[in-house]
Order: C-alpha cells, then structure tokens, then sequence
C-alpha cells in the first residue's frame, strides 16, 4: 500500500487572515497550503485581496477573497461564514492578522507617554483580531470534531522586547496565553491549536531599522562555539562572524543586554537573546560583546559540568551538561 502523504492537504479547506500583501506571512502560507491542495480563504482589511486571489489563481489554486475588519467581531462571524457557504467547512485557520493596518500610522511610543487609545488599539490589532476569528470559526471544528488552528505570535512579547512596544508586547504575549487555554479546551475534541514566533521577517510593513537589525541577527550566519570547563560550571563563548553590531542600533534594539552603567557589551540579536533566556531559566547568565574587527561575542554560564571541553563549530556537536 503507498504511503500516506502527510503534507498534503488535498480537499481540505482554510482561512488565511492577514493576507492582503504580496510580500506578507499570510499570502505566503495561503500559497504553500494552495499549492499542496487546499481550497484557501484569504482575508484583508481592502480591495487589495482580490489581487492575490488573482494570484493564487494564475497557479492552479482554488481561493476566495475577503474584506473584513476583524476588529469587529461581527464581521469575522461573517467572515468565517462567508468562507465555508463559499467552499465548504473549514479544516485550518491560520490567524495572520494583525499588527498594522492599510492606512493606519502607527506611532511607537513608552508606555508611559502614549495615549491610551493607542494602547487599546494594540490590543485590538494583536489579541482581539485573532480572539474573534477564533470564537467565529471554531464552533464548526467543534461540531465536527476535527480543526486546526495557527496563531501567529511573535518573539516580541513572549521572549523579547523593545522600547515603544509595551502594547504588541503585551497583545502577542496574550495571544500565546489564549493559544494555551484554547489547546486545552479544544484538546479532547479533535482539535489542535497552536502558534507561531517569528522573529525579524522582511515583510511589506517591515521599517529600515528592523530590517538593518535583521541583518545583524546571526541566524543562519557563522558562529563558533568555544567550550570553557570550570570549576563552578561551564562557560560556552559563541563568536558570531557576521558584520557586528551598528552603534545606533544597539540602544534602540539591545540594550538589556549590557553589563551595567558604562559597560561597553551589547547585545547580538534575536537569537541569541533566546539563549539568553535560555540560560537564565536553567540558572545561568549571559552577557554579549562587539569583536575588535567586526561580529560578536557572546557568553553563556551554566551550571553543571560539561562532557565535551573543545572547540568545535555549531554544526558538528552538540553539548551536554550534566
């Protein structure tokens, strides 16, 4: 008999939010679930949809598009009940959207100096969008006893964060929480929900300064682990090799990482503030300094004792401590 194929979707339906740009999360994940078999609903909050429908279509996919402002939870009823008298009930959501708004200028600000509009807002954006998809959508899966359901979340928030973001934060943050709750409420009824990170994703909406520190995230850039046994526990340096870290980004983007008043240390990005966090956790330290020439060092302690004592580069070994 020939093996199930386990990515393909052919005869499901989905719900893509957050669609509406070429370039975005959304549109990419309606084209990778089109071209594996699924029928797709995308939505927007403009006209624009039609024109990645039109897309989607050119490429053999079957798809639907539509307008709605899912802030309000009156027209993501409509929305979820449009999509399924359209092209059938909905196996996946897939909740995008979020963040911005065509049209809408978003001004960051502290905490403390924005206007509270701007703070709920946030909420509105980031929680409430993808609460009211969810409450519009999932009572099909549940009569059914079958769904999937996507939140996309964000590093910023549940891992990390920046000043001017205490209202993104805190909406992605919830939207880990409700993703959680949910898994356990759906659960026993055939339905899995889970979310998504992202990290620094060059997107339509993406500003020069997350782009720049992108570039400066090592993801995928060459690293190099030195292991340091001590007496106390053990210490791994991992030497970043990319461009190193431009001086006006690092108060903006990594300042939590530095040692104290006047220290010198910066941070190296994203992926590494995980490890970070990681080490913290696990009852350890971390701390992040520019090379002399160019990338960066940083350095975790754990404790324990560690197996292995080379050098060695991230791709050949793992480490253990014990």
């Amino acid at each position: 008999m020939a093996a199930h194929d386990q990515t393909s979707l052919e005869g499901r339906v989905a719900l893509v939010t957050g669609s509406g740009s070429s370039e975005g999360i959304g549109f990419a994940t309606a084209r990778i679930m089109g071209t594996r078999g699924a029928s797709v609903a995308i939505a927007s909050t403009t006209d624009r949809i039609h024109e990645r429908v039109e897309e989607l279509a050119a490429a053999g996919i079957e798809a639907i598009g539509l307008v709605a402002d899912l802030v309000d939870p009156e027209q993501a009823e409509r929305l979820a009940r449009e999509a399924e008298e359209r092209l059938g009930p909905l196996d996946a959501l897939v909740n995008n959207a979020g963040m911005t708004q065509v049209g809408e200028e978003v001004q960051a600000a502290d905490f403390l100096e924005g206007e509270p509009g701007a703070w709920r807002r946030d909420i509105d954006l980031n929680l409430a969008v993808t609460a009211n998809v969810i409450r519009a959508a999932a009572p099909g899966m549940v009569s059914r006893r079958q769904g999937r359901i996507v939140n996309v979340s964000s590093v910023t928030g549940p891992l990390v964060s920046f000043p001017g973001s205490a209202g993104y934060s805190a909406a992605k943050a919830a939207v880990d929480g409700l993703t959680r709750a949910l898994a356990v409420e759906l659960g026993p009824v055939g339905i899995t929900v889970n979310s998504v990170a992202p990290g620094f994703i060059a997107t339509a909406s993406s500003e020069s300064a997350e782009l720049e520190a992108a570039r400066h995230t090592p993801l995928g850039t060459p690293v190099r682990v030195v292991i340091n046994g001590r007496t106390d526990g053990i210490e791994l340096a991992v030497e970043d090799e990319g461009p190193g870290i431009p001086d006006d980004l690092k108060l903006v983007l990594f300042d939590s990482f530095r040692q104290g008043p006047g220290s010198n240390g910066g941070g190296v990005g994203i992926g590494l503030s995980l490890v970070k966090r990681f080490a913290e956790l696990h009852g350890g330290s971390a701390s992040a300094h520019d090379r002399p020439g160019g990338g960066a060092r940083f350095v975790v302690s754990l404790p324990g004792r560690v197996t292995q004592r080379d050098a060695l580069t991230a791709d050949q070994s793992s480490l253990r401590a014990v």
